[in-house]
């Protein structure tokens, strides 16, 4: 559990804080036994009630002063477990914001699922109370010390309890340790079955309830199998502890009382050892009894700290004070670890700035893995993309997609407001500015009809609007970075007759400016005249197509 305290134990002056103050609540935490046996040896003995006045006081200021130190350490500890899981989730989250796309689809989607049930498991083991229970189980040794100056022979025989104890718990934490992982596992699995029950418009039209009824019983019943095994590791955990306590005030007592019975001890000490017996061993039963709880946090920090080791996506680079909007295709070669073939091998292609290239072929030929590579979203497997002669590798990701007017052939939104989105990549846009755009791309109408305006609420990654309406936000979202490389996915996908003649106007806009313009799509059409065709359908290479001629009226097939 080293590694649950190191996350919460990272600086030197609280450390010796709770240092400090641990070992005077356990000094006085040995009051107790203490005033019962001077009470039994001297106010007995004696019987003087000035004895027992101040013995009592005694006791008493020393309870108030460990309780006063208990809530100043647990407040420490309160603050420290706090910023350590808020650490944590800025970590996962910042990590999965910024990780490569490849290294997260390299994943099962039940592990992209882990990170948060880690936090959740994580954020239960730290919780203060288990924290000083680790904290506190060292200091079992002043308590040891006290009793063999009580009597060795009870300190000898407590050592040996602990010393069973912590055996017990050592064999009983290798079985768990599978169990509690796979708990996890097993959770974020059910999980991903329950995102997928969400998607019910697909689940209705392929009538795939029963299959997945059965996927969601099946999972549910490994998690609880899981989950009932975790539970009997920690309830025999539990019962263990007991057993062994019972067994040291029984053998303590008895020890206690045959030195008693031969006048080896003093009276007192017999119920004073019992008392300072079961404190230490409470030391010991604290984080025994917990122990499940712990190594679940143990291994979800394991779990994190494997998730962030998946490379990340550069956060600064090169900025450029300009972009003319030229590219170089550089014997690029692109492959999914899991592909047979590469998706694109050997692809080279100059694309001067204000050019135009269409990048043309059938499905799963790699027309969209070519506009995610000039987006930088994904690098390529071999060769380099170059932009003004600068790898597209070395330049800063923010700077590079604001050079952009990208529309993918499947947008995503956030959840969030149709002003939030729209300002995600242009912040100083104003309300005109977006309700201009919004009319530019055929959404007046759907602009002025919604009583909330740009504040309407887009949910499900924009799924409560049409496919259309989507590729028109997207292509709004995208032309509000006015760059100098407008890149466009199927821009005919989804779109009616009007979509596509506004596709059509902004495509000759941008020709007009002087906008390097790149086009994936089926087939090059009407484009081929306009500009290179990279044909993705041959192999092993693709083909290279030089213009045709130098008309500058574009237009896309409906």
């Amino acid at each position: 559990m080293w590694s649950l305290l190191k996350l919460v134990l990272g600086n030197p002056a609280h450390n010796l804080q709770l240092f400090v103050s641990s070992i005077f609540i356990h000094l006085l935490g040995v009051a107790p036994s203490l005033y019962v046996v001077l009470i039994y040896g001297r106010y007995m003995s004696h019987g003087i009630d000035a004895t027992l006045v101040s013995l009592t006081v005694g006791v008493l200021i020393a309870l108030l002063m460990e309780s006063l130190l208990k809530r100043g350490r647990y407040q420490l500890v309160a603050s420290l477990c706090a910023k350590a899981e808020r650490e944590k989730v800025e970590a996962v989250s910042a990590h999965t914001l910024r990780a490569k796309i490849e290294s997260l689809q390299a994943l099962s989607p039940e592990l992209r699922q882990v990170p948060q049930r880690s936090l959740d498991h994580l954020s239960i083991a730290l919780s203060p109370t288990n924290v000083i229970a680790l904290i506190d189980a060292p200091f079992v040794i002043i308590f040891l010390v006290a009793l063999t100056f009580m009597a060795w022979q009870i300190g000898v025989l407590t050592g040996v309890v602990f010393g069973f104890t912590i055996l017990f718990l050592v064999f009983r934490a290798r079985a768990m340790h599978n169990a509690s992982k796979a708990l996890i596992l097993r959770g974020a699995k059910l999980q991903e079955v329950a995102r997928t029950a969400e998607r019910l418009d697909t689940v209705r039209l392929a009538n795939a309830t029963p299959w997945l009824q059965g996927e969601w019983q099946k999972r549910a019943g490994n998690a609880r199998w899981y989950r009932y095994a975790s539970q009997r590791f920690g309830e025999s955990l539990s019962a263990g502890s007991q057993v062994f306590g019972a067994l040291l005030s029984i053998l303590t007592i008895a020890i206690a009382a045959k030195l008693t019975t031969i006048q080896l001890l003093d009276p007192g000490i017999l119920f004073g050892a019992n008392i300072l017996a079961m404190r230490a061993f409470s030391l010991i039963a604290r984080p025994v009894q917990q122990f499940f709880t712990l190594l679940q946090g143990q291994q979800a920090l394991e779990l994190i700290d494997d998730y962030l080791k998946t490379e990340t996506e550069p956060q600064q680079g090169s900025k450029p004070a300009y972009f003319s909007g030229r590219l170089e295709f550089q014997d690029v070669s692109c492959w999914h670890a899991s592909a047979p073939t590469p998706i694109i091998e050997g692809l080279s292609v100059t694309i001067p700035a204000g050019g135009i290239v269409t990048f043309a072929g059938q499905n799963a030929t790699g027309k969209t893995t070519c506009a995610r590579l000039i987006a930088n979203l994904i690098q390529p497997s071999r060769g380099s993309i170059l932009a003004d002669g600068i790898d597209l590798r070395q330049l800063d990701p923010v700077w590079w997609r604001k050079q952009l007017c990208y529309l993918p052939q499947e947008p995503e939104f956030l959840d969030a407001t149709l002003k939030e989105n729209l300002l995600l990549l242009t912040p100083h846009a104003t309300d005109e500015q977006l309700s201009n755009m919004l009319r530019r791309v055929g959404l007046g109408p759907t602009l002025d009809q919604h009583k909330e305006g740009l504040q309407q609420q887009l949910s499900n990654g924009g799924r409560n609007f049409s496919v259309g309406t989507r590729r028109r936000l997207a292509l709004a979202r995208a032309l509000l970075t006015e760059g100098a490389l407008l890149v466009i996915d199927e821009p005919a996908e989804g779109l009616d007759r009007q979509g596509i003649q506004i596709v059509n106007d902004i495509l000759n806009e941008a020709v007009k400016q002087k906008k390097t313009v790149i086009i994936c799509a089926h087939q090059a059409g009407d484009l081929a005249q306009h500009g290179q065709v990279v044909d993705l359908n041959s192999k092993p290479a693709p083909q290279v197509i030089p213009p045709q001629c130098q008309e500058k009226s574009l237009g896309i097939a409906s």
